[in-house]
């Protein structure tokens, strides 16, 4: 873990060039360290983060890479206000509160009271 932080804290910009992403916990750790996002445009997941977030940019071929990474490295106040953008966001969406807020919210969508417990194997409860 020492290598990723240091390695994000001296970053610029985290580029995610995958197609394939989910989640992309790679993403969260970068904007968690205040960088903005470059990513392609084929991981519909990760380009909607980089559009809920106001975290980052995205690009669809080699052009549009190149101007958008030129755009990311010369305008440090785009940079800045991405980077910002990315970690509120993660602050926001994937804090244990969040998270468990959304879990609780489920639980209860489902009919099942706060506090209530899974039976156990064997009947026992818990």
């Amino acid at each position: 873990w020492r290598d990723r932080d240091s390695l994000l804290a001296a970053a610029t910009l985290l580029i995610q060039p995958s197609r394939k992403e989910s989640l992309s916990i790679v993403t969260m750790q970068a904007w968690l360290s205040g960088l903005p996002v470059l990513a392609h445009a084929g991981s519909d997941v990760v380009r909607d983060h980089c559009l809920r977030s106001a975290g980052g940019l995205w690009f669809e071929n080699y052009v549009e890479f190149e101007e958008m990474l030129r755009r990311l490295l010369e305008d440090g106040a785009l940079a800045g206000t991405l980077g910002r953008g990315g970690r509120a966001y993660v602050a926001r969406e994937y804090s244990w509160p969040a998270v468990l807020g959304r879990f609780h919210d489920a639980l209860q969508s489902w009919g099942l009271p706060a506090g209530t417990h899974a039976a156990q194997p064997g009947g026992a409860q818990g």
